[in-house]
This record gives structure tokens, sequence and C-alpha cells, in this order.
């Protein structure tokens, strides 16, 4: 899960798509995965004006969704599954899934954010959506390029040890 500073706050990713008024000011994403380039990208869009940066210790980022799916990038289920269904096939977390982030943000919304980034999915036969590549690449350069094209900025080898009182990182 993606932890965002700002303004000397503690931001979930989730308050992003409540679409908070912020002013001008900074945004730091600890962890350059699919959650952290999607809140970057999220926060960055919501407020242009602000300063996002993703720090991440290791040398690249996205390194999961270069593997999932075998390569392919299993990137949701079925968006018309309905949420409570799909927590229901869910093994562990079924709790946390039902949360604020699925209220705003379930398969319909990651579709449309996938879709408006150029990405064509498909759906198996089994529920399972893939990007019409079959190639995570697809999807980890989609990622990639919208987060320079939003203007935000990833260190990479720029793990955080801390964060001190008053949120400095």
């Amino acid at each position: 899960m993606a932890v965002l500073l700002h303004r000397g706050l503690l931001v979930c990713a989730s308050m992003l798509l409540a679409r908070v008024s912020w002013g001008a000011g900074r945004v730091v994403v600890v962890g350059a995965g699919a959650s952290g380039y999607f809140a970057a990208i999220s926060a960055k869009r919501a407020v242009p004006s602000c300063e996002v940066l993703v720090l991440e210790s290791a040398s690249r980022g996205l390194k999961k969704v270069r593997i999932s799916g075998g390569g392919r990038c299993n990137v949701m289920p079925d968006d018309e599954t309905e949420i409570a269904e799909l927590v229901r096939n869910y093994p562990r977390g079924a709790k946390e899934l039902r949360g604020p982030m699925t209220k705003r943000f379930g398969p319909r919304e990651t579709r449309a954010f996938f879709e408006d980034m150029g990405v064509t999915l498909k759906t198996e036969a089994d529920g399972r959506v893939f990007p019409t590549t079959d190639d995570s690449a697809t999807i980890v350069d989609a990622l990639e390029r919208a987060a320079a094209e939003a203007g935000v900025e990833v260190a990479f080898k720029s793990g955080v040890r801390r964060v001190d009182p008053g949120f400095r990182v």
C-alpha cells in the first residue's frame, strides 16, 4: 500500500479518490509499486500544482507488476464482477477489500484508468483481465509514461529509513 505524506499529514491513497482539495504543496509517496504509481498519478492529476515525489529503495519500480500473471500482468478481476462476489472469492483480507478503496475505485474504475492511458484490456474465460498484448511491459510502460506526463518525480535507490515528527522523510 502506498503511504503519502502531505503538509505534515499522513494520508492514505484512498483519500485521493475522495477528491480532497489541497493547495499547492508536496506529496511524497513511499514505494514505486503499482499502488505507489497509482497514488502519485492520482495526486498529481487531482492537484496539478503540487509537487509529487515517489521514493523507491530499489533500482527500479513496478517489480511485481513485471512478473504478475506469468509476465502477462493480471491487471484485475472481470469488471462485471460485483465487489461482494469478488471478496467472497478472496482467501484472505476480504474485510480489507471492502474498505473505502473498493467503494470509490473498483474493477470498473480500474479498467477506465488503464484504458484512459491507452491500454487495451481483455477478459479471459476465467474472469482474469490482461492487456491484449499479454505483456506486463504494457502496464509498466503505461504507468511510467502517465507518471512522467503528469510531472511526477520518481527517485530510485532512495529508501525511507524513518519518518520524523512533523513527517520529515
